[in-house]
């Protein structure tokens, strides 16, 4: 079997759950400048078995950046993914929203996707 390089591919542009912003705010977004923000592992057992998918999370990021609250709002089918998808994104730093120039707690998506190439 040839070797297989996983690469991991995470989105960096939260959307918010409802929908559209509305005036005046300003979505979340993973800071890609903070050192925390380490993209999740593939899971061993995870490439063994040839598992790739995407996991949608909703993240729920407080005023001071930092992830309050993390669920999968769409699972990628394979529980190890959704796992490690969750487990890193709960120890992210993210640019928090704001509402009419001040941070706020907001909800926002992030899509991660796991891909063996």
């Amino acid at each position: 079997m040839p070797r297989m390089r996983c690469a991991i591919l995470a989105l960096t542009l939260g959307l918010l759950a409802g929908g559209p912003a509305a005036a005046g705010v300003v979505q979340p977004v993973p800071d890609r400048q903070a050192s925390e923000n380490k993209m999740p592992a593939y899971p061993k057992e995870a490439r063994r078995l040839e598992q790739e998918g995407k996991v949608v999370l909703r993240v729920l990021v407080g005023a001071s950046g930092k992830a309050l609250a993390v669920d999968v709002a769409d699972s990628s089918g394979y529980p190890l993914l959704d796992q490690e998808a969750l487990d890193a994104v709960r120890t992210w730093r993210f640019i928090p929203g704001t509402r009419d120039g001040v941070p706020d707690s907001m909800w926002t998506r992030v899509p991660v996707t796991f891909l063996l190439k």
